[in-house]
């Protein structure tokens, strides 16, 4: 399957933005928010009131955001009250690095892709209070948990085959290593 082109979109202050196509399947949002005040971005399907949440922050923002979605055309609906861009990417990735991996970063970010095709221990570091880690898969509609707080101290090994991308959701600095 092709990869669809990036969309980009930008502007200052509330705005939807109709007919945006997704092609169904993995989907990233990276905004930024150069406001003081709340910022929300989400897709809204046509049948759907409530769409996905991709960015929920509380003054300037810059991050990524993944989710697996169903193919139509959405709504992009953006709260801000500064300047914001969007833009929203569609990989579609069969194959990527293979794993030991080291990535680090700061606050909402996707990296890969990656190629999983076994058993691996994860392990990380945070300095934060929150972080979430995950494995989307750029091929499919396969999610894996990797580790939270709650776990971050003793992650559990996981299996996993399949192309796809790390997703970090965290409030803080953050190292991520899969072996």
């Amino acid at each position: 399957m092709a990869e669809p082109d990036d969309q980009e979109f930008s502007g200052t202050g509330n705005d939807v933005i109709a007919d945006v196509p997704i092609e169904g399947g993995l989907t990233i949002i990276e905004a930024l928010h150069e406001g003081g005040g709340d910022f929300g971005v989400r897709l809204i399907p046509g049948d759907d009131g409530s769409g996905t949440l991709f960015a929920d922050s509380s003054g300037a923002y810059t991050g990524e955001t993944a989710r697996d979605l169903d193919e139509g055309a959405y709504e992009l609906s953006v709260v801000a009250d500064g300047t914001w861009e969007v833009t929203i990417r569609q990989p579609r990735d069969t194959s990527g690095e293979n794993p030991p991996l080291s990535i680090s970063g700061s606050g909402n970010e996707v990296h890969g892709p990656f190629e999983f095709d076994g058993t691996y221990q994860p392990s990380g570091d945070l300095d934060g209070g929150r972080i979430s880690v995950n494995i989307l898969s750029s091929t499919g509609d396969s999610r894996q948990f990797v580790f939270n707080e709650s776990s971050i101290a003793s992650p559990s090994r996981f299996q996993y085959e399949d192309a796809g991308y790390i997703e970090v959701k965290s409030d803080g600095e953050w190292s991520v290593e899969i072996e």
